[in-house]
């Protein structure tokens, strides 16, 4: 069935015949099957190009399932000969669309090495194919060389200047490359304001797609001032939308409009359940949660304006000349604006109709700044931001609120582990707990879950004190309901749970993750009980070495892995704990730059 679905689509040279068999894939043995079909497509059309010099050729006979390998595999007369269905034949351009589709395929297995073999040698031979160079790139982002999928796609894009879609995958790809200026400088191409930046003009039409994406590379970046500007921009966007739908109130009434109306009302009931704004909600919650953790010297320099701060670089010698500076430049703009505030008010009524009429055109003609050319940088935001542990709170409570289900359950496990991580700095342990209660409900099995339960156990034991200050009332619940979890998950040490879970399933991803969960539980133990954090460590590094051997290795995200990375070197990992990690890591991503020694 699927050698007669996809013929007509190679022939004609549809481009989008892997996006119509994407659903396949998740059946292992059909994804098999199409990639032995096209693999005995790619050989047969391969063998009679070569042997006809005019360059045409046909694709094998369709046969029945049970002879079709054979069949294939034989490349006689008779198989090889035109389809009996279509009487078309096959040429170089239809071998392209094949190669097309297998690139594709070995990538959605995650076999990169194969892809990106065959998808260079592919646009070396039809370089004037715009598709086959935005494969070749996907593949190289997928093995981790991003700044080459980044020149790739512009060199595509350079193919085809007014191609909208070229434009935005490359800015795409520019951001997750963390090349954020050049991404802002092609986004410009696109919209009204492009002599100044373009950044006004997507946050006017609520792009919010590119303001996340630009705030997980700032963040990335460490530039938390213009994350949180991103960040917040998207929260803006839906206020604006409920905003909004008081507009439509008195009209849908008027017109009579009732159903529309009924899902307008409903659509805005739950739109803050919207990815975008669980993606800005959450990214907001890390920038304040990694804000306070920042020394404090850093922590009062985001307090400081921008020209407190560029004072405070500089030398008492310097600074005396830039304050001399600042003066002159303040008085001289007050004295040219006294003659002309008189000279206007000395002009007739006709001058002075005349010159209202031109600044009335001036006005027409320029705009003022929008929300996000004002303060670009961000530092005016984040300088109004009091306390990060409170800001990050509020988030979370719009997270739980927003991200319940029918039966009022959060199954998002990352809500429940940012709430616990909010809750532990701000010393709410109730809360904590909560957190840790509602994971285990959602989703017992669940890394996140794991690290959030193994953590709990040693903050029960290092905060004993600050939890016996609790009101009577809630540290006999806490107590009692703490004691009930740990009867249920069979131990109370944090390590012996974390080795009981990874005895139930073996995979690479689960092995990586507790991995980091003992990193987590080491920087929890510290300062409480040395020696438990460096027995969580010894353990993290013996996971981190052996997760690779794991089954389905080859399946873990690089991000994941980059995050992993930047993650243990936040909470102070050394080379020498984490090379077992990075050799781990090179073995699967062996063209990644994060990995290479």
């Amino acid at each position: 069935r699927a050698d007669r679905f996809v013929r007509p689509f190679l022939l004609k040279g549809v481009p989008s015949l892997f996006s119509a068999m994407k659903n396949f894939y998740k059946d292992h043995a059909k994804a098999s099957i199409l990639g032995e079909l096209f693999e005995s497509y790619h050989a047969a059309l391969e063998t009679q190009l070569a042997q006809n010099a005019q360059g045409k050729a046909a694709l094998p006979a369709l046969c029945s399932a049970s002879a079709h390998s054979d069949a294939l595999a034989n490349g006689d007369a008779a198989t090889n000969g035109l389809d009996s269905h279509k009487k078309l034949l096959a040429n170089d351009e239809t071998l392209m669309g094949i190669v097309f589709y297998l690139v594709q395929h070995y990538d959605k297995l995650d076999e990169r090495e194969r892809a990106l073999e065959l998808a260079q040698s592919s646009v070396d031979r039809w370089p004037e194919c715009i598709d086959l160079r935005l494969a070749l790139a996907k593949t190289l982002k997928h093995v981790g060389e991003r700044a080459k999928a980044v020149e790739v796609l512009d060199a595509a894009r350079k193919m085809d200047l007014a191609d909208r879609y070229l434009n935005h995958k490359c800015a795409k790809y520019a951001i997750q490359a963390d090349q954020v200026t050049a991404a802002e400088e092609w986004v410009a191409l696109f919209t009204r304001d492009g002599d100044l930046g373009g950044i006004q003009a997507l946050y006017d039409m609520q792009c919010m797609w590119y303001e996340t994406e630009a705030g997980d590379a700032f963040m990335r970046l460490g530039e938390y001032s213009k994350a949180l500007k991103r960040y917040t921009a998207v929260m803006r966007h839906f206020a604006d939308i409920l905003e909004d739908q008081f507009d439509f109130h008195t009209y849908c009434l008027r017109k009579m409009t009732l159903r529309s109306y009924v899902d307008t009302l409903r659509m805005e009931d739950r739109i803050r359940s919207h990815r975008y704004f669980s993606r800005a909600a959450k990214g907001l919650v890390r920038l304040m949660l990694a804000l306070e953790d920042q020394p404090l010297e850093k922590q009062l320099k985001y307090r400081m304006t921008l020209e407190e701060a560029e004072l405070q670089e500089l030398t008492a010698a310097e600074r005396k000349k830039v304050l001399a500076k600042r003066r002159k430049a303040e008085a001289k703009t007050n004295a040219a604006l006294v003659p002309e505030e008189s000279a206007t008010s000395a002009t007739g009524s006709a001058d002075g109709a005349n010159a209202t009429k031109k600044s009335t055109n001036k006005s027409a003609s320029t705009r003022a700044p929008g929300w996000m050319e004002l303060d670009p940088e961000g530092r005016e935001l984040l300088r109004a931001v009091e306390n990060y542990n409170a800001e990050a709170s509020k988030y979370v409570r719009e997270l739980e609120c927003w991200g319940q289900d029918a039966k009022g359950v959060i199954r998002d496990v990352e809500i429940h582990r940012l709430a616990f991580e909010v809750a532990l700095r701000r010393e709410e342990y109730m809360i904590a707990f909560r957190a840790v209660l509602r994971a285990n409900t959602a989703d017992a099995n669940n890394p996140d879950t794991i690290a959030i339960t193994a953590r709990w156990m040693r903050v029960a034991a290092c905060a004993a004190e600050k939890i016996d200050a609790l009101p009577e009332s809630a540290k006999k619940v806490l107590v009692a309901e703490s004691d009930a979890l740990m009867q249920r998950v069979g131990t109370r040490s944090a390590l012996e749970y974390v080795s009981k879970m990874d005895a139930q399933d073996s995979s690479a991803h689960k092995t990586l993750e507790l991995g980091f969960a003992l990193l987590e539980l080491a920087s929890t133990c510290a300062g409480c009980d040395e020696a438990e954090a460096a027995a969580a460590k010894a353990e993290a590094t013996r996971f981190f070495q052996r997760w690779s051997d794991e089954p389905g290795a080859q399946h873990v995200k690089l991000t994941r892995l980059e995050h992993i990375a930047r993650a243990a070197a936040a909470l102070g990992c050394d080379a020498n704990a984490m090379s077992g990690f990075f050799a781990a890591c090179a073995k699967v991503y062996p063209c990644a730059s994060a990995f290479q020694s």
